[in-house]
């Protein structure tokens, strides 16, 4: 045992004993000390007394807890005793309720997508604004035990009178997953309320694709709404990839001069590599783009928790029901314009693999496990003449005037 006034670059220093453990009493904050073990290891730790007893709390291991940081952590727990209470006691008294489970329904959605689905599904952020959009405020506070098959229809009816079938499909889709879980992995409840039968119809397969008129006129659109979502909307329309992934896009994923947007796998839906060739057009859509942040599509808006900096673009429904305001253009999604890029690359001639390698379709069979070349050429090749295409549409050219392009 010694005493010293611990300083950082004499923690950072400090040697291990020859065997055993040591500790280093700080002259500044009686009862604090820096433990160190013969293996290197060093702890931070507090002795108290209380209730005649001496007690010990360890706060954490250095660096992961700095000096400064632990010095304020060990004041704190000394605060606590001249009160009469145990700090360890409140830290294990912290863990037990940190490790109890949450019983109504908002409660569970929260450990449902930070336990499961950030770790499984790259979607997550959508399962997390659909329960607070449309199953938490009806829900929050019930007990997910009391939540019933009625209680699931009353639901699903009122999502579908506000928002259409479709919404409400999606609705049951996340909840049947939720509690699902809660069933058989966290034995939340006895048995689920959901049941074979109760999506509401079944969903048509959409064929919308945007023709020539109503492709000019979103473009057009997108002039007067502005910066995020105008330039946004056409590095959709130009690229074809799918709007998450476009809204996500970071600055660092770009090389501009080599005209490539390169997709992290854990960004993607194929979960690989993926690159994406981009044409003039697209390129100076980012060269003319401020740089706000991390983030090439955010209104620079700082949100009130999380690190401090901007985050990418969400509020796509308030986007969407602005665009068709001014385009006249309804009766379309976001994702029909990747279907209407790939009927376009077909147009003009773009071979089906092709095609379907710039949009980052899944591979079947024997392709998908044995050939591995990028098509970034090709891709490039396809991308160039879409962006063409793009702007002949533009300029008002009669939509059959289609000059193939063997691809």
């Amino acid at each position: 045992m010694s005493k010293k006034n611990l300083t950082d670059a004499g923690v950072k220093n400090q040697k291990p004993p020859k065997e055993g453990q040591e500790e280093h009493f700080d002259l500044r904050l009686p009862g604090f000390a820096l433990r160190v073990s013969e293996q290197g290891t060093k702890s931070w730790i507090v002795f108290y007394r209380i209730g005649g007893k001496q007690r010990r709390l360890t706060l954490g291991r250095y660096p992961a807890l700095k000096l400064s940081d632990a010095r304020k952590e060990a004041r704190a727990a000394l605060d606590q005793v001249d009160l009469g209470i145990d700090p360890a006691e409140e830290k294990k008294l912290k863990k037990r309720k940190a490790l109890e489970q949450p019983n109504n329904f908002e409660g569970v959605a929260e450990l449902f997508i930070e336990r499961y689905a950030k770790k499984k599904k790259r979607t997550w952020a959508e399962d997390e604004r659909v329960f607070k959009k449309y199953v938490t405020p009806y829900w929050g506070h019930r007990p997910l035990d009391t939540i019933t098959r009625s209680d699931v229809v009353a639901l699903l009816d009122q999502v579908e009178d506000d928002h259409g079938p479709y919404m409400a499909n999606r609705v049951l889709a996340t909840i049947r997953k939720l509690l699902n879980w809660a069933l058989a992995e966290r034995a939340l409840i006895e048995v689920t309320p959901i049941v074979p039968g109760m999506s509401r119809g079944k969903e048509v397969k959409r064929n919308r694709v945007l023709d020539d008129d109503e492709l000019k006129a979103v473009w057009n659109a997108a002039d007067e709404i502005g910066w995020p979502f105008g330039p946004f909307l056409r590095v959709l329309i130009l690229t074809g990839q799918r709007r998450n992934e476009v809204a996500g896009m970071r600055w660092d994923e770009l090389d501009l001069e080599a005209g490539l947007w390169t997709l992290p796998a854990e960004r993607n839906k194929s979960e690989r590599i993926f690159e994406v060739p981009l044409s003039d057009m697209a390129a100076d859509i980012f060269k003319n783009s401020p740089r706000i942040g991390d983030y090439v599509f955010t209104s620079g808006r700082i949100p009130k928790t999380g690190d401090g900096k901007p985050r990418p673009i969400s509020g796509y429904s308030k986007f969407k029901t602005n665009l068709d305001d001014k385009s006249k253009v309804t009766g379309w999604r976001l994702h029909d314009l990747r279907r209407t890029v790939r009927t376009n690359l077909s147009k003009i001639g773009i071979t089906e693999h092709i095609s379907e390698r710039v949009l980052n379709h899944a591979q079947r069979g024997l392709d998908a496990v044995y050939n591995h070349h990028d098509y970034r050429d090709e891709k490039r090749h396809a991308l160039d003449a879409w962006a063409d295409r793009v702007g002949i549409i533009l300029k008002g050219d009669p939509g059959d005037k289609v000059v193939k392009i063997h691809g």
